[in-house]
Parts: C-alpha cells; sequence; structure tokens
C-alpha cells in the first residue's frame, strides 16, 4: 500500500453545522437580490389624511371585546367615565361591604358615579349616605 493514502471516514455533521450552513446558503440567496428589492417602502398617506385617536370605548365595540363583569359594566354605563367606573368597580366587587353600598345604590337608583368615588376613596359611610334614596 505504498502510495495509497488511507481514506479518513467521514464523521456525521452535528446540527449545528446543518445550521451554519443553512443560514449561509440564505444568506447567498439574500446576496442575489437587488437591494431595492429587499425593502419595501410604503406609499405616502394622501394628502388630507390626518391621524387621529380612536376611544377606547370605539376600539373595544369593534373589535368585540367584551367585559369579564357585564353587570358592573351596565351599571358604569351610567357614569360620565365609562372604563374608569367599571375599572374601580371591579376591583370594589370584591370587598362585601362596597358590594352591598353599590347594590344599595343600584336599587334606589342613586348617582353610581359619586358612590363609586366614594368607595374607591375610601370613605365607606359617606358612600352609604349617598345610596339612599
Amino acid at each position: 500500500m505504498i502510495g495509497k493514502e488511507k481514506k479518513k471516514a467521514k464523521r456525521p455533521r452535528s446540527p449545528r453545522e446543518e445550521l451554519l450552513e443553512m443560514l449561509k446558503r440564505q444568506r447567498e440567496e439574500l446576496e442575489k437580490i437587488k437591494p431595492e428589492e429587499r425593502v419595501r417602502i410604503p406609499e405616502p398617506p394622501p394628502e388630507r389624511w390626518q391621524c387621529r385617536e380612536v376611544k377606547l370605548e370605539r376600539a373595544m365595540r369593534e373589535l368585540g371585546v367584551e367585559p369579564m363583569f357585564p353587570e358592573l359594566f351596565d351599571l358604569a354605563t351610567t357614569c360620565p367615565e365609562v372604563f374608569d367606573c367599571y375599572r374601580k368597580l371591579s376591583v370594589l366587587w370584591e370587598d362585601a361591604k362596597s358590594r352591598e353600598v353599590i347594590f344599595k345604590a343600584a336599587w334606589t337608583g342613586a348617582d353610581i358615579a359619586k358612590v363609586v368615588d366614594l368607595l374607591w376613596r375610601g370613605e365607606l359611610e359617606e358612600a352609604e349616605k349617598a345610596a339612599r334614596p
């Protein structure tokens, strides 16, 4: 066996080596694409177009978002700030004393916004007075 070199057995490629090879092929393919074709620049907006803020109520209605506590949301619709009132109601609902005052206010037709605001500030006695008819 003079003059012939012994061939080494190929070792299996590791997953890392295979991934590096795939990345190398992807880079080569990207280099073939012209630079102006790589990035898509959006068309400019029309002249009369203006960005504006969408109200939270409208966005939730259009996206079909429903409240976790529908009864509390119905109560909150009587408040000027519906979502702020709903947020406070959902937190106050966990306290038994606050829940009783909210029930009383709902049954007597009292101003829910005022009662919720008083409860939120921790003035339980004032909230009970406001919940009376």
